[in-house]
């Protein structure tokens, strides 16, 4: 699998598109210092771009666009699976996580204007602040999160 031809593919197009775009999750968390193993390329973008999006990848779209729901998201977005690597889109539509440690459903509050710039696979792109990231995670507590955060704090001890 290559992660690094995914995240290419798919911040080639944002770019090119002019689109903002906000990394966040586990590759969020590599940019900090995280040395977890990737799962997938995750990102949100505004509502107003996920149409030009997944009529981009539609060749290797897997899901959406759509309204997703589980016992930890409540999201509209689309996937797409790249060098064997998903890349999962999230738009700033409604997006709300489950927080484990709250018993309850938190809105998230994407601001494209509070990014942070970091070298991701020799590129410099717009990643999660990471207060937000850490506050996140927390929240949604599931072990991976709380790994990612475990990982961050002695990173940035």
């Amino acid at each position: 699998m290559s992660y690094e031809n995914a995240f290419h593919w798919i911040i080639d197009f944002l770019e090119q598109e002019s689109v903002p775009y906000m990394i966040m999750g586990g590759l969020a968390a590599y940019a900090y210092g995280s040395d977890r193993e990737l799962y997938d390329v995750d990102l949100y973008l505004p509502q107003s771009a996920l149409k030009r999006v997944t009529d981009f990848g539609e060749q290797f779209k897997t899901f959406g666009p759509a309204r997703y729901r589980d016992e930890f998201w409540d999201i509209e977005g689309t996937q797409f699976i790249i060098s064997g690597v998903k890349v999962e889109i999230t738009t700033d539509d409604n997006c709300r996580f489950f927080s484990e440690k709250d018993s309850m459903w938190i809105e998230l509050e994407i601001d494209f204007d509070s990014t942070v710039t970091k070298n991701i696979f020799g590129r410099e792109v717009e990643v999660m602040k990471l207060e937000d990231l850490l506050s996140y995670k927390k929240q949604l507590a599931r072990d991976v999160d709380l790994d990612d955060v475990s990982r961050l704090e002695e990173v940035i001890r």
